[in-house]
């Protein structure tokens, strides 16, 4: 009884010790998936960053385009302006000309040499201002002229970078935003549950490793008491030595007797009853690897009376425990 007890713990302990590596490795699997999840919601999360970075540049090129159409229609304006009081002006000096000129044709002929050469001073002086101011204007209108086809070409320009600006703010934000948007949320569903399946197997994981621990000190109480069985045992054997030591010593040796014959060799175990050995076979677990042959080999013995221990000996490399103890009980045998 006590060989079948240890033999049912020592089963017991090396189902969880193999049972309990599977599961670690699974949630070990888990949780590296889930990283290779969180890792793919930081990129797409990333990506949609640089997409929103990328739209807040177009916005940006767009104003500065609107800023310099603006600035050159204002350029424009005050050439226009600057244009318009040259042109003032040179009506001004023409009139004022013309009246120097009528004041010259009216003088009187004592004062006209001292007025006409003053007058013709005067008109020279008002010549050379009216050709600079004509040469400013041409100047003017010259750079006005140019600022209008730089301020044509910069519409021309703003135009069509608005129009590719608007085209790729329509695509990022109709197309590329929803996806990485809906990318995200599907990742992040996912984490989720894997999270929730990693806290399942993680508390299935402390089940078995709670059983685990009761299973081991299930199994240090079944040494304990196999250890005190053994040392009773021990103290038994050597109480029988002690008192057949003492029956020998006190008994007499017969004189003139003709030596007694030894006992005879006791005889081969008993046979057993076939139909018991095929219910204990069927129960039994651990028989599936055996093959046809081998089990027979193994019914034939243990029906002829085999101890246990050697039938399945000769059966397997390496007895199954379970087994073993199984065949024991159910065959009731000591051995």
């Amino acid at each position: 009884m006590l060989v079948a007890l240890s033999l049912g713990a020592a089963a017991s302990y090396g189902y969880m010790r193999f049972a309990q590596p599977d599961q670690s490795a699974q949630v070990s699997e888990l949780t590296a998936e889930n990283d290779l999840l969180q890792q793919s919601l930081h990129e797409a999360q990333t990506k949609l960053e640089q997409n929103a970075a990328s739209l807040a540049e177009a916005e940006k090129a767009r104003t500065a385009a609107e800023n310099a159409v603006r600035q050159r229609e204002a350029a424009e304006a005050d050439g226009n302006s600057e244009v318009a009081e040259l042109q003032k002006r040179l009506a001004e000096q023409a009139k004022e000309l013309d009246r120097l000129t009528e004041q010259l044709a009216a003088a009187s002929n004592s004062d006209a040499t001292a007025s006409a050469q003053e007058m013709t001073a005067q008109n020279q002086q008002l010549t050379a201002k009216l050709q600079q101011v004509q040469a400013q204007v041409r100047s003017v209108e010259a750079e006005r002229d140019r600022l209008e086809k730089e301020l044509a070409a910069s519409r021309q320009d703003g135009q069509a970078s608005a129009a590719a600006t608007g085209r790729e703010l329509d695509e990022l934000r109709q197309s590329v935003v929803p996806q990485l948007r809906a990318e995200i949320e599907r990742l992040q569903q996912q984490a989720k549950a894997l999270n929730a399946e990693k806290s399942q197997l993680q508390a299935g994981l402390e089940t078995l490793q709670a059983q685990a621990n009761a299973d081991r000190a299930a199994r240090a109480q079944l040494d304990d008491e196999l250890r005190v069985a053994r040392a009773r045992v021990a103290e038994l054997e050597r109480q029988l030595a002690a008192q057949t030591a003492d029956i020998q010593a006190a008994t007499p040796a017969p004189q003139n007797e003709t030596p007694a014959e030894k006992p005879a060799t006791p005889s081969a175990r008993s046979p057993r009853d076939p139909s018991e050995v095929d219910n204990a076979l069927r129960r039994a677990p651990g028989l599936t690897t055996l093959s046809s042959d081998q089990e027979t080999r193994l019914r034939s013995a243990l029906v002829d009376g085999a101890c246990v221990t050697d039938a399945l000996d000769a059966a397997f490399d390496r007895v199954p425990v379970i087994t073993l103890r199984n065949l024991i009980r159910d065959l009731n045998s000591d051995c």
